[in-house]
């Protein structure tokens, strides 16, 4: 395994095993929140999609990590896989924050991670193998690279039903910005 998914890896689920016992601190210190970042807490426009509230939440991001990550670093340099994942989740926060300026109710948010790395990493590795045949779990889940961008843009949009389009306005970002930002 490479160091950078390895290091992301013990990051996420270091930090995440922290934000689920300490009481919502370090979380809360993280997360996306539009008016603080306005307030220059700069650092959560890079922090948010990395912890996770649930030590179950961060395990499976573990595994995305892991899976789709992992997959990448093998056709690129760790920076260009760093960069990308770091040009998508600044994006999408500061587009979440512009937005917040007009919409006030996405201002109240306090977002963590969520779907946003699961769907930026799949939508990436989809771009970048078109063809290969992404395996998840072991095998139970197959799909043609080609068809990952559709199925993440597919489970966003669901997420967008079951619980508002303001709650899934940063992973909404985060796909769109997935799609169009130069791999």
């Amino acid at each position: 395994m490479n160091k950078l998914v390895g290091g992301w890896i013990v990051a996420t689920v270091a930090l995440s095993i922290v934000a689920s016992v300490d009481g919502g601190h370090l979380a809360s210190s993280l997360a996306l929140a539009p008016p603080k970042i306005w307030h220059g807490e700069l650092w959560r426009l890079v922090t948010w999609p990395f912890v996770e509230r649930s030590i179950s939440s961060a395990l499976i991001k573990a595994y995305v990590i892991y899976q789709f990550a992992g997959a990448l670093v093998a056709a690129w340099p760790a920076r260009k896989l760093a960069s990308f994942v770091a040009t998508v989740a600044v994006l999408s926060a500061l587009a979440t924050c512009v937005i917040a300026l007009v919409v006030p109710s996405v201002g109240e948010l306090e977002r963590l991670g969520g779907w946003t790395v699961t769907a930026l990493l799949l939508i990436a590795t989809s771009r970048q193998s078109p063809d290969r045949e992404l395996v998840w779990f072991g095998g139970p889940f197959r799909l043609k690279g080609k068809h990952g961008v559709l199925l993440a843009l597919a489970l966003t949009l669901l997420l967008v039903v079951l619980v508002g389009p303001v709650h899934v306005l940063p992973e909404l970002c985060a796909c769109g910005f997935a799609i169009v930002v130069p791999i």
